[in-house]
């Protein structure tokens, strides 16, 4: 995981009501294992199994009535900054405010904190007056903005962040299908007219092989064979180097909020796949040149 620091973690307090709706189905990979909580208590879960009996947040002791390890998916931009990410399920919203009020009271020891209450919404109508309203909402906030460094108001709206999305992805689309498709045009042309040099080269070679006994066939199998390893060796290695490349490539997606692993393994599955088709039609083009070159036949 990408880290800043090594030694810090990213912890979201939250009381059991409200650890689904930050993170659906989260109770059911635990086996709805989150334990009823008295007060003076946590339950602990993340990337990484808190081992310890005692917890100090902000210099208070807390006991630890549960503490598991499993996948934190929520704002994977955020959390890939840091070492380990949790969920620490207090009994009350007492107590979320008391660890809050806690980390205000240190000064300029307090760590950077933030007080979230989230309201869900639904609205009906076309997508351009979902994104009118998602605008009116965001400067009637401007407007109405609260000097203070610790409250706020913002809103997100799926209408509104789709439209920023395709204005920023479809650049991105369309560069990497323009670089990919230049690319590849490239190497084929390069492979291609190096096969055909090299086809003119070994001409009087596979002349002399044919005067000594050796036949069409043999021929059309040794040039099949030579082809084929020119052209499919490089795409062996680029499905190794892709392999070795996925974890990087997964953490930087992430940066761009991509965070659907199965879904970026189907795509580089998929690109690979289509570059493999696009490989052999010109495999099966150039082996029938390069074969009339030196074989004197199709």
């Amino acid at each position: 995981m990408l880290s800043y620091d090594n030694d810090i973690s990213l912890l979201y307090f939250v009381t059991g009501d409200e650890i689904d709706e930050m993170e659906t189905g989260f109770k059911e990979r635990l086996n709805k294992k989150i334990p009823q909580l008295d007060t003076g208590s946590v339950a602990v879960y993340g990337t990484k199994k808190f081992n310890g009996d005692i917890i100090n947040l902000l210099g208070k002791e807390f006991k630890v009535a549960a503490a598991e390890k499993t996948a934190v998916s929520k704002d994977s931009y955020m959390s890939s900054m840091y070492s380990g990410v949790y969920y620490v399920v207090v009994d009350s919203k007492a107590t979320l405010a008391e660890i809050f009020n806690l980390n205000s009271s240190l000064g300029e020891d307090s760590v950077p904190t933030m007080l979230n209450n989230e309201i869900d919404y639904n609205l009906y109508g076309s997508s351009e007056d979902k994104v009118a309203v998602a605008k009116a909402l965001d400067k009637h906030f401007e407007e109405n903005s609260v000097k203070s460094d610790v409250s706020g108001f913002y809103e997100e709206s799926r209408d509104a962040n789709r439209e920023q999305i395709y204005v920023l992805y479809g650049g991105l689309f369309f560069i990497g299908i323009f670089l990919g498709t230049m690319f590849l045009m490239v190497t084929v042309m390069i492979i291609f007219y190096k096969q055909i040099s090299e086809g003119y080269d070994d001409k009087a070679r596979y002349e002399i092989m044919e005067k000594v006994g050796m036949s069409n066939d043999e021929v059309k199998k040794s040039i099949t064979s030579q082809v084929r390893m020119v052209f499919f060796l490089p795409i062996i290695l680029a499905a190794c180097h892709l392999a070795a490349a996925f974890p990087l490539l997964r953490r930087l997606l992430v940066m761009f909020n991509l965070t659907d692993v199965k879904l970026i393994v189907i795509c580089m599955v998929a690109t690979l796949l289509v570059f493999m088709v696009i490989y052999y039609i010109v495999f099966k083009i150039t082996s029938r040149a390069y074969y009339r070159i030196v074989g004197n036949q199709i």
